[in-house]
């Protein structure tokens, strides 16, 4: 860290991954060792039918007996088909990664920069910017530029170089309740 950062809080239990992608991929491949099946193709109905799931996909339908909707920021209009109503909005998560993680070896929050930046397998991850702008609104980078600028006020040296990968900044959709809180719940209407 910088010489001009005076002072932190250290919450030593927390934890992270350093790869979320691959803890996905792990978390897939102990799914299907214990006989599930994944089946990669976009959902684009889901109907009830004589107590039976229906869930319709481009290539194919298959039948279940129950089916957990858990698709993020797309949740709202996959319900929409079942005539439910869920009061989400879309929060646009930026995101910009710096090719080496500068020695970190855990997550450092600035609450007065409002953001994070987090030591990866191939990097450092700095985001906190997000917006309220809606699933199909066009990208705002400057809210990821802006983190970038933070992270020069605290990271030591040669500050942040960004990374040479294609995908040096992203925005990611995710969804957002009132309360913040996921929605857990059994259908009322199925």
């Amino acid at each position: 860290m910088s010489e001009r950062v005076n002072y932190a809080l250290f919450f030593p239990d927390v934890g992270h991954t350093c790869d979320p992608y691959e803890l996905c991929m792990a978390l897939a491949k102990t799914a299907m060792t214990n006989n599930a099946t994944l089946i990669t193709e976009k959902v684009i109905d889901i109907s009830e039918e004589s107590q039976k799931v229906n869930v319709q996909t481009r290539q194919s339908c298959q039948q279940f007996d129950g089916v957990v909707i858990a698709t993020g920021a797309w949740s709202k209009a996959m319900l929409k088909t079942l005539k439910l109503k869920l009061p989400m909005e879309v929060e646009r998560g930026y995101h910009y990664m710096l090719s080496n993680n500068y020695s970190l070896n855990r997550p450092v929050a600035s609450s007065e920069r409002k953001f994070i930046m987090t030591p990866m397998s191939k990097g450092l991850r700095l985001v906190g910017a997000v917006e309220f702008a809606g699933i199909d609104a066009k990208e705002n980078y400057k809210r990821a530029d802006k983190m970038l600028n933070n992270s020069y006020a605290l990271l030591s040296g040669d500050t942040a170089e960004p990374s040479k990968n294609k995908d040096v900044r992203w925005m990611g959709l995710r969804p957002s309740l009132p309360d913040s809180l996921p929605v857990l719940d059994k259908s009322p209407l199925h």
